[in-house]
């Protein structure tokens, strides 16, 4: 069996490991990090879209603490570590023929060294055992993961990793990974009969990745400019609307699911309470009895009163790490 790695923003493990239905044996979790045992079709990992990325799982780095002494662990695990096993792996589903890699690295908590550290230090243990290229364009993508509660070496089994690969062409600050957007949409339930709604779209990339799992996509922003750049993502397929959200001009009771990444104070300036409560008001005329709602946002607690009061049923609130902000999932329906 084959270990494999699959990477995700903290605080959406458990809907990764749905996503994954029951493809191998999920082994360890920690925040953002599922270590996988499996060895099937590899083809089905790289087709999750709740996944920043899927690994190869090559080496599990010891000894790594705060101080530098830990560079030169790190460079001699690194050596060690089997990626002529993950090569073939790769192989199997694309061509390679002279391996070409490079290095990117990650690491929380307090440290006496970089990321930068910690990739010469990785790209010194692998040259020193492989006769292979170092360059930035490469066809074999390692990463090292340093973290307080497991620190470890991996290959990306795609080309590119998944939040590059799914990505839509154009981003703007505040934008969605992918995976995050895919996993917004599988919390909201969504149905071929479905009319579905993302009112302040930005560049898109929730709505466009709706669209083929309703019946109608209907989107719009404040925002002029970003109205422009999701029409270019989406191709023009989807007609986006320049609007206030709190004001859509949308029918009555028209909507069946509402998903949104709702603005943060360092986005846009806003009275929160004031504004979330218009919004609120706004979206519950425009759904539909028994609508579905689901809101990416950092004012969990004051959204989930003002939606409490409106009469909507809390169903989940998710606590997740979004572009490095902590924020909260909201999940609820229209009871009345």
């Amino acid at each position: 069996m084959v270990k494999f790695v699959l990477l995700c923003a903290k605080g959406l493990e458990k809907l990764v490991i749905e996503d994954l239905q029951d493809i191998g044996k999920v082994l360890e979790t920690y925040p953002g990090i599922i270590i996988l045992e499996y060895d099937s079709d590899y083809s089905k990992l790289i087709q999750l879209k709740t996944a920043d990325d899927v690994l190869i799982f090559v080496k599990k780095f010891t000894g790594i603490n705060r101080y530098k002494t830990s560079i030169k662990n790190l460079r001699h695990q690194s050596a060690k570590a089997n990626l002529a096993g993950a090569l073939e792996i790769c192989r199997k589903l694309r061509k390679i023929e002279a391996p070409v890699f490079s290095v990117k690295a990650s690491y929380e908590g307090r440290r006496d060294y970089t990321a930068l550290d910690i990739e010469k230090s990785v790209i010194s243990g692998i040259k020193k055992h492989y006769n292979w290229t170092y360059n930035e364009k490469a066809n074999l993508q390692v990463m090292a993961i340093v973290r307080p509660e497991i620190s470890l070496c991996g290959v990306s089994l795609a080309e590119q990793p998944l939040h590059i690969l799914n990505k839509i062409p154009i981003t703007v600050p505040g934008s969605l990974k992918p995976s995050v957007a895919y996993s917004l949409l599988k919390l909201a339930e969504l149905k071929k009969t479905d009319i579905f709604l993302d009112p302040m779209a930005g560049s898109g990339i929730i709505a466009i990745k709706a669209a083929p799992f309703v019946a109608k996509t209907i989107a719009g922003d404040i925002d002029r400019n970003r109205i422009e750049i999701a029409k270019k993502n989406s191709q023009n397929i989807i007609k986006f609307h320049v609007w206030d959200a709190r004001d859509t001009k949308l029918p009555d009771s028209s909507v069946d699911k509402i998903v949104c990444n709702l603005p943060f104070d360092k986005q846009v300036k806003l009275n929160t309470e004031e504004f979330f409560s218009s919004f609120i008001e706004e979206m519950h005329r425009i759904s539909k009895k028994d609508a579905r709602f689901v809101f990416l946002t950092r004012h969990g607690s004051m959204l989930s009163e003002i939606m409490l009061k409106k009469g909507m049923l809390i169903k989940d609130r998710i606590k997740i790490i979004s572009s490095g902000l902590d924020s909260e999932i909201i999940v609820a329906l229209k009871i009345k």
